[in-house]
């Protein structure tokens, strides 16, 4: 037993005994990483480019989205099944209505574009590049807002939880402040659009809370439930008042921006929020530089000597 213990130990201290390997040249080897890094970031912007042109191309063609579609649907949940395809037929003849609708392709139409819009951002192309085909996504998006309602599912979830961007095998990285999911059209105004619209200082910004303004008020008018008007007559309305009012002020018009944000405030003094509103509003007037009145250029009188 003690020879075979000292043979263990024996082992034990020869293992630890291993020499080193050779000495390292580090600007060798840093070298050859940065030369595989630079390799692979290549060839996932090559695979990103790809990809974008495969959603681009089938935003535009209602027969190239479906076929993309349907091509996402059998390889994420039905390949690799026992009968996969005999499921997948089944599948197709229980979907077949939701499948023909206006509603759906139309609604994959818009997903992919914004997909496609999503991918350029990724590529590194500027949010302010993009604000010209995000305008026309969300002008797209609002007038058949009411009429997508088979493809719900498809514009309420998140790019990166949806089938068609895991069986393109893509990971998305677009840029801060880039909303997610494709219907969410007051995130993508709110995070994405009105920031650009401000560093600009484009009174476009405005326009969106007037259409904002009416579009609500609009809808109001069909709810016939008494206390849902006088919700939004008396809460969110002077809300996008106060909205509207502050965005002057964000765009730079910070004269007009306080003289209209005082004025809701003058009109809704029992909101649940005229307390917030007021303090923002000495906030901004805090920030603004005191004038400092400029000395006369007329010189004083001067007092004659008494005799």
């Amino acid at each position: 037993m003690k020879k075979l213990f000292l043979f263990i130990l024996l082992i034990t201290c020869n293992a630890f005994a291993q020499p080193d390997g050779p000495p390292v040249n580090p600007e060798s080897v840093l070298k050859e990483l940065h030369k595989i890094k630079g390799t692979r970031e290549t060839s996932l912007k090559t695979q990103l480019y790809q990809i974008y042109q495969t959603v681009n191309a089938a935003s535009l063609n209602g027969s190239e989205a479906m076929d993309l579609y349907l091509q996402a649907e059998f390889s994420t949940q039905f390949n690799g099944e026992s009968r996969d395809k005999i499921q997948f037929i089944d599948w197709k003849k229980k979907q077949s209505d939701k499948l023909k609708s206006k509603s759906f392709k139309e609604s994959l139409r818009l997903y992919l574009s914004y997909l496609a819009l999503t991918l350029e951002n990724s590529m590194g192309t500027k949010i302010e590049n993009l604000i010209p085909s995000l305008l026309n996504y969300t002008t797209q998006v609002s007038s058949e807002i009411e009429f997508l309602d088979d493809g719900n599912e498809l514009m309420k979830n998140p790019l990166d939880k949806s089938l068609i961007v895991s069986y393109l095998g893509v990971t998305l990285t677009p840029q801060a402040n880039w909303v997610n999911t494709p219907g969410n059209l007051d995130d993508i105004f709110q995070k994405v659009i009105l920031p650009e619209f401000r560093l600009k200082e484009n009174p476009l910004a405005i326009e969106y809370w007037n259409s904002q303004i009416e579009r609500e008020s609009e809808a109001s008018q069909y709810d016939k439930r008494l206390f849902q008007a006088d919700q939004f007559a008396t809460i969110r309305k002077p809300t996008l008042f106060w909205n509207k009012a502050r965005e002057y002020y964000l765009i730079g018009q910070k004269n007009r921006g306080i003289t209209e944000m005082l004025a809701v405030i003058k009109a809704y003094p029992t909101h649940p929020d005229a307390s917030a509103w007021a303090a923002k509003l000495e906030e901004y007037i805090a920030s603004i530089p005191k004038v400092v009145p400029t000395p006369s250029l007329v010189p004083s009188p001067t007092t004659a000597p008494l005799p």
